[in-house]
């Protein structure tokens, strides 16, 4: 990924690049024209018992092609990804490459189609957001685009993780699997021991930190405190697709239940702890997503001036606290101005169909 040549494309490229964000609860449509996002639409990947989310899906991809009539697709997707498509393992979702290609085909000819890691497109999308959405928090301060080795964070119902590096000018971006990193009792002496005992002694990161993790977080007090009868009954009120938010919200009411306080504090403090393992390379850390932006405040708390509870779990590392504290650490801000513009699944889809179209032409 050439972040200047992009930037020169979508200048004065003409293109436009169906992108799409699919992920377990949230499936988002939008098309690149000109270098910008616009016609972003947002609707539940499993939208009713009536129709399966892979066929919810089929029929959302030929309405928008049929619509859009771009010159590439470009999907992003929240798991591995094959030459055969992607199969999700925390939905009933497979997207099969030939089908796809052939629904693009059958209503707009032959155009190139992607489907991509979403962590390799949030990565890309990083790009081109502006430097004043970008909040340093930790170590010396410092320009992330003066580094040449960054790790990307996405966050949202699942997490995310990419490595950007630049080399004579040009940037790679590597998908990686590092959210499904395993942990275990003893490497971090300040998480609670009841949050490992949830999930039988070990934990996938993800399951931890995401969208996801906060209702796992939530439900593993639930279970084991006394009072959590009250919490479990305010939460299966709300939809799955909402939980993690009406978590978030709670937490901050006065009146709200201290149970979803409690989980939030305890995703803080993970969050803290993530960002510091995956960091261990020493190379910078961006941490973005809904879960992150929207909870930002929150999140970095007493992080200008000082160290907050965010930082403090980085640190909390026993013989590596050290690495933290020295460790560049940035948050991607919410644009209240423009709220596309931090799709950053959707505006790095459309950076990567403008070099497949670079690379065809």
């Amino acid at each position: 990924m050439n972040s200047l040549r992009v930037a020169e494309w979508a200048e004065r490229s003409s293109a436009r690049i169906t992108t799409v964000d699919l992920g377990a609860y949230n499936t988002r449509f939008g098309l690149v024209e000109s270098g910008r996002l616009c016609n972003v639409q947002r609707s539940f990947t499993s939208p009713s018992a009536d129709i399966t989310p892979s066929d919810a899906f089929r029929s959302r991809l030929t309405r928008r092609v049929r619509t859009d009539k771009p010159d590439a697709v470009v999907i992003a997707a929240a798991g591995p990804v094959s030459d055969a498509g992607v199969s999700f393992t925390n939905v009933d979702l497979t997207v099969v490459g030939a089908e796809v290609r052939q629904i693009v085909a059958d209503n707009c000819g032959e155009v190139p189609v992607i489907i991509a890691n979403d962590g390799l497109c949030g990565a890309a999308g990083l790009i081109t957001l502006p430097d004043e959405l970008l909040w340093q928090f930790n170590g010396v301060p410092t320009k992330l685009w003066e580094f040449d080795e960054i790790t990307v964070v996405i966050l949202g119902s699942g997490m995310a993780v990419a490595k950007l590096t630049r080399v004579d000018g040009v940037w790679t971006v590597k998908a990686t699997e590092l959210g499904h990193l395993w942990l275990r009792r003893g490497m971090s002496g300040y998480v609670d021991q009841w949050l490992y005992n949830a999930f039988g002694g070990a934990v996938e990161l993800e399951h931890m930190v995401s969208g996801l993790g906060l209702v796992n977080g939530a439900q593993a007090l639930i279970d084991s405190t006394p009072h959590g009868m009250e919490a479990k009954v305010l939460l299966d009120q709300v939809p799955s697709h909402d939980q993690a938010r009406f978590i978030a919200v709670q937490s901050q009411l006065t009146d709200g239940h201290p149970l979803f306080r409690d989980a939030m504090s305890n995703f803080r403090r993970a969050l803290g702890f993530a960002i510091s393992a995956l960091g261990m390379d020493l190379t910078p850390a961006v941490i973005g997503g809904r879960p992150v932006s929207a909870n930002l405040d929150y999140l970095l708390e007493g992080a200008e001036g000082g160290v907050g509870p965010l930082q403090a779990a980085m640190r909390d590392r026993r013989n590596l606290g050290q690495v933290a504290t020295t460790m560049a650490a940035y948050a991607i801000q919410q644009d209240e101005t423009d709220a596309d513009c931090n799709e950053l699944n959707l505006l790095g889809a459309g950076a990567i169909g403008l070099q497949a179209l670079h690379e065809v032409a």
